[in-house]
């Protein structure tokens, strides 16, 4: 049901399950991919996670709720929508 529900939110969803790979890929996109705007961490540790994410600019957030995160992708959607209007 997550999955669902962030699929519909998002173009490209990417599940990690071990944290180092997270991380490297994380690094790769943010060096090589213009493409990715925005990059969040879904986790059950924010704290822990928080720690290293801080070093990536493409990072929005680091959530724990699933509601919290659906909600944060809808605004920054929203936000980039109302961007590109204006532009």
């Amino acid at each position: 049901m997550t999955i669902l529900k962030l699929r519909g939110l998002i173009n490209h969803l990417k599940i990690f399950d071990d944290q180092d790979e997270c991380q490297q890929r994380i690094l790769s996109l943010s060096l090589e991919d213009r493409q990715v705007s925005s990059i969040y961490v879904y986790c059950m540790n924010k704290k822990a996670n928080e720690q290293w994410a801080k070093d990536f600019i493409k990072i929005k957030n680091v959530i724990v709720q699933l509601k919290d995160l659906i909600h944060i992708i809808k605004q920054n959607i929203n936000k980039a929508d109302q961007s590109t209007i204006l532009d």
